[in-house]
């Protein structure tokens, strides 16, 4: 009980905390979209539903996607006309037991700004 824990914290006020998560549901119902806009939300200090994102670095895993299609939905998104300088993007990623957790430290330590929480 003498253990001391900082408060949480949230990249989007109330619905996102710092962490890790997966969001699952049956297949398409927008959890791509609603990632991939999480993230510029995150990217541009935006917000979300009403509900505002603490501006930093997001890395969207888009391992279903291509390039192409990244592009295309940000066009839908209106993601022209916003800096998207803190937004990073990649279709690809080692799996869990071949370098995944070493590249996500990885990018952690070149973007110290990710909005994450470390432990």
């Amino acid at each position: 009980m003498a253990q001391q824990y900082e408060p949480l914290q949230f990249a989007v006020d109330k619905i996102l905390p710092h962490g890790l998560f997966i969001l699952a549901g049956s297949g398409k119902i927008g959890k791509s979209w609603l990632s991939l806009d999480l993230c510029v939300n995150v990217a541009t200090g935006g917000s979300q539903w009403d509900f505002h994102a603490t501006q930093g670095d997001a890395l969207y895993l888009a391992l279903e996607d291509n390039y192409s299609r990244l592009q295309d939905r940000l066009n839908k998104m209106i993601a022209d006309s916003i800096n998207l300088s803190n937004l990073n993007l990649t279709t690809a990623s080692f799996g869990i037991n071949s370098g995944l957790l070493e590249q996500a430290h990885n990018f952690l330590a070149a973007h110290p700004n990710t909005k994450t929480h470390r432990y």
